[in-house]
């Protein structure tokens, strides 16, 4: 009888706790959730109190929790210098690893006692970044936040997919992925520029940035100055600057930093043939 009663409790608590998981919410709010199943098998004294019993240790083991958030968010503070910000600071799946933004930048937070480490942690099982991850997330959103009219744009022939770049003039890659451009708007693929000179601002990266955002013929003066020719020194309303500062929010800090139309992030220069493979176009 009891095993039958316990087969039957993990068929019904299984589903919350997975759907806990999945949604990276904390235990306190899966609280509501285990009372209204007890409510439905009300019938079941046992199991009606144990649920309730349960919910009392998640309630307890959520504040521990958010004391631990808590404390590690106090710690980091306290290493900071009093000008220092963060701008956010939340859980990650790993237990006790926690994700802080700071001027752009993401670090990952462990902390345990009187120690914590910052640094970036890794899945190794997917062998992946959670850093990358966070990147590829806040990258996607500046894309999607951006107008396409501020972007300098290389339409496609025949438009298949598209990619947006986050590009610098001076940097030797973009130059190189800039020599492509014809190949992959050719095969259909529409290219997007966005401006992130590296350098910062004031720059003459930045300078050069401007004045070919401000040229009455953008695409060729991008391609011109990628060329390493002089663009003419101009002075207008432009978005360098906005762009630059969403890049540096969204933890981006090298060039070329190629966003896929799926959402998809590429750190650095990859050949238009592997590109086109990745977007599922064939090469001719």
């Amino acid at each position: 009888m009891l095993g039958k009663v316990l087969v039957r409790m993990l068929k019904i608590y299984n589903p919350w706790l997975k759907w806990c998981s999945m949604q990276r919410i904390g235990l306190s709010a899966c609280c509501y959730a285990f009372v209204k199943c007890s409510k439905e098998i009300s019938k079941m004294k046992f199991i009606s109190k144990f649920c309730y019993g349960l919910t009392a240790a998640l309630i307890a083991s959520a504040s521990l929790a958010d004391e631990a958030k808590d404390n590690a968010y106090k710690a980091l503070q306290a290493l900071l210098p009093s000008s220092s910000t963060i701008d956010s600071f939340a859980e990650t799946k790993a237990p006790n690893v926690y994700e802080a933004v700071l001027s752009g930048q993401i670090y990952h937070i462990y902390a345990v006692g009187d120690h914590i480490l910052v640094g970036e942690a890794f899945n190794i099982v997917t062998r992946t970044s959670l850093k990358e991850a966070k990147v590829e997330e806040l990258a996607l959103k500046v894309v999607e936040s951006t107008s396409l009219d501020s972007m300098i744009r290389f339409a496609a022939a025949d438009h298949k997919r598209y990619v947006t770049v986050f590009t610098d003039i001076d940097c030797v890659y973009c130059r190189r992925f800039h020599r492509e451009v014809p190949k992959l708007t050719e095969a259909g693929v529409e290219v997007r520029y966005m401006a992130f000179p590296r350098a910062g601002i004031p720059s003459s990266s930045y300078d050069k940035a401007v004045n070919v955002w401000c040229s009455e013929d953008q695409q060729q003066a991008m391609t011109d100055a990628k060329n390493g020719i002089d663009i003419e020194s101009e002075n207008c309303t432009n978005p360098v600057a906005v762009q630059y500062d969403a890049a540096v929010s969204a933890g981006i800090s090298g060039t070329p930093m190629i966003v896929l139309d799926n959402g998809t992030l590429i750190s650095g220069y990859l050949p238009y043939e592997q590109l086109l493979g990745r977007l599922g176009i064939e090469v001719n």
